[in-house]
């Protein structure tokens, strides 16, 4: 379990929570990620979560930065 944690990243990822996709995206981020921070907006939902690596490349769509 440690060596995951190690290949991780932290990221904000922003969504749109009338999108199926998106929605859809939240939830494996809440199944495979630690999510640090949740805030739902009137027309967007932000999160920032550290994700494995491999999920990150799956999601990238949805990455609006990755703090350095």
């Amino acid at each position: 379990a440690s060596r995951l944690a190690l290949d991780t990243t932290l990221a904000r990822f922003v969504f749109d929570p009338d999108r199926p996709d998106h929605r859809r995206a939240v939830a494996e981020l809440y199944r495979h990620a630690r999510v640090v921070s949740h805030v739902a907006l009137e027309d967007r939902v932000v999160l920032e979560a550290d994700t494995p690596r491999k999920l990150l490349e799956r999601l990238s769509r949805f990455v609006s930065e990755i703090p350095a």
